[in-house]
C-alpha cells in the first residue's frame, strides 16, 4: 500500500471535507443535488485541498446528468461491435462493455491524486472495456489487442475525438498507457487510451485479453482489492452510514459496498455487448 505524508492541517481539512460530503449525501434525494451541495460547501471553505477538487466534483456532476453522452456511447458500442466483427478472425471472440465510475470511487480518486502531487486525472470516469478471447496462442491474442488499439484510434478519430496524452507515461508511446508490456506491480495488464470529444467529454478505452481481465477482476490485480488497499487510508474521512442515505438507486450495503445505479444498467455498466460466434 502506498502511503503519503499528511500534515496535521491536511488531516483536519480532510475531516472537514468528509463532513461536507456526508452531509450532502445524507440530506439530498438525488446525486446531482448532493454533488452541487458538496461543491458549494467546498467553495465556502478556504482550504487548498477543497479548492483543488471543486472543479472535479462539478465535472462528475455534469457527467452523470449527460444523457446525450450516454446515448452516444451506446451507439458507439454497436458501431464498434460491427467494426471488430469485420476485422477480427472468427476464432477471436470479444466483449465490449462501458461503465461509469461510482461517486465514492471518484471522490476518493480526486483526493488521492491531490496527495500524489500530480495533475488530477479523471479520464476514466467513463471507460470502454474491450475484452478479447481465443484458443490462439497468448502472444497472438496480445497482438490482436494492439491491433484493436489501433482500430480504436482510427474509429474515434472518425468521430472527431482527440487522443489525449496520459498524465503518466507507461511504455514507449506518449499517447497510450501500455500496461501489457509494462504490467503494474500487482500484475495488472491492459492498454489504456484516453479520448476527448468535441463537447470536452473525456472517456477511456481499456483493451485486454480475458485472462488479463479475470486477473484484474478476481485475481491478484483485483480492482476492488486494489482500491481497498490504495484508498484504505481515506476510509476514516470518506465513509458513509448506509442507514442515512435516502437517494433512490444509490444503495450502500451494510459491509460498505456502494451500488450506484443512477440511470444505468447492471450497476455502473452503461451497456455490454459480446460476440461469441
Amino acid at each position: 500500500m502506498e502511503t503519503f505524508e499528511i500534515t496535521s492541517k491536511e488531516k483536519k481539512e480532510l475531516e472537514t471535507i468528509g463532513n461536507f460530503y456526508r452531509e450532502a449525501i445524507y440530506s439530498q434525494k438525488n446525486l446531482p443535488d448532493a454533488l452541487s451541495e458538496f461543491a458549494n460547501e467546498l467553495d465556502s471553505f478556504d482550504g487548498e485541498i477543497s479548492q483543488t477538487i471543486i472543479s472535479e466534483v462539478l465535472q462528475y456532476q455534469k457527467l452523470i446528468q449527460n444523457r446525450n453522452f450516454f446515448a452516444v456511447l451506446r451507439e458507439w458500442i454497436n458501431e464498434l461491435y460491427e467494426q471488430f466483427s469485420s476485422v477480427l478472425p472468427k476464432e477471436v471472440s470479444f466483449t465490449i462493455e462501458c461503465r461509469r465510475k461510482g461517486v465514492q470511487s471518484a471522490v476518493k480518486k480526486m483526493l488521492r491524486n491531490y496527495f500524489e502531487k500530480s495533475s488530477i486525472d479523471l479520464s476514466d470516469l467513463v471507460a470502454f472495456r474491450i475484452i478479447l478471447d481465443s484458443n490462439l496462442l497468448k502472444e497472438q491474442l496480445i497482438q490482436f489487442c494492439y491491433s484493436i488499439s489501433d482500430n480504436c484510434m482510427d474509429f474515434f478519430k472518425g468521430k472527431r475525438c482527440t487522443l489525449c496524452a496520459p498524465s503518466r507515461k507507461v511504455g514507449e508511446s506518449n499517447l497510450i498507457k501500455d500496461y501489457i508490456s509494462h504490467p503494474k506491480k500487482n500484475g495488472y495488464q491492459s492498454i489504456h487510451l484516453t479520448f476527448k470529444t468535441l463537447e470536452k467529454d473525456i472517456f477511456e478505452c481499456q483493451i485486454r485479453t480475458l485472462d488479463m481481465h479475470e486477473h484484474a477482476e478476481i485475481g491478484d490485480a483485483k480492482h476492488g482489492d486494489y482500491k481497498n488497499s490504495e484508498y484504505s487510508w481515506l476510509e476514516p474521512y470518506i465513509n458513509i452510514d448506509p442507514s442515512k442515505v435516502h437517494i433512490p438507486h444509490f444503495r450502500v450495503l451494510n459491509n460498505g459496498t456502494l451500488y450506484d445505479q443512477i440511470g444505468l444498467l447492471d450497476a455502473m455498466h452503461i451497456e455490454r455487448r459480446s460476440k461469441t460466434f
